[in-house]
């Protein structure tokens, strides 16, 4: 699980860090975004692994479905699937962030989200990946969870990393 656990982690620094990302362009999409919300749960269950990593916990469907239809083609699912592997997420804290904080208490709980808008997302200096497929989302329960445990705001969207494209 470790080395799988480290490329999950790299792509979510990799996207978090604003100085990693080489441009972010938004891709029309609202016939895409509406058949996500009719078709899948715009809710996800709050999970925490033991080195802190904090995320919202998905249906698979938003990776395995979505992929076959997004606006552009190239992309691959992201290397979030196999054993040991958490599937389709919403990254909410990074283990580096999570130092002070032992365990959150609302693992477990469902928390819901907006969809926003589709954007691709050129990463820096991630040599096998050129470009990242996600959905941002406004999730407002997110934001006020990091603020309860002292977690500064972030500096981005939160997003659903559908589709990764390949150099």
């Amino acid at each position: 699980m470790g080395s799988h656990l480290l490329k999950i982690l790299c792509l979510g620094v990799c996207l978090i860090l604003c100085n990693e990302v080489a441009s972010r362009e938004v891709v029309p999409c609202s016939l895409f975004l509406q058949e996500v919300k009719q078709n899948l749960p715009l809710t996800g269950i709050l999970k925490q692994e033991s080195n802190g990593f904090t995320y919202i916990d998905l249906d698979d469907r938003y990776i395995h479905q979505l992929i076959q239809n997004l606006p552009i083609e190239g992309f691959v699912e992201p290397p979030y699937f196999g054993e040991g592997l958490i599937g389709a997420h919403i990254t909410l804290v990074m283990p580096d962030e999570w130092a002070e904080i032992p365990q959150i208490e609302e693992c477990d709980q469902p928390f819901s989200f907006v969809l926003k808008e589709c954007e691709i997302v050129h990463p820096l200096n991630w040599a096998e990946i050129s470009e990242v497929f996600l959905i941002t989302l406004d999730a407002p329960e997110l934001t006020a969870l990091r603020e309860k445990y002292g977690l500064k705001p972030r500096d981005f969207d939160f997003h659903i990393t559908i589709g990764v494209k390949k150099n």
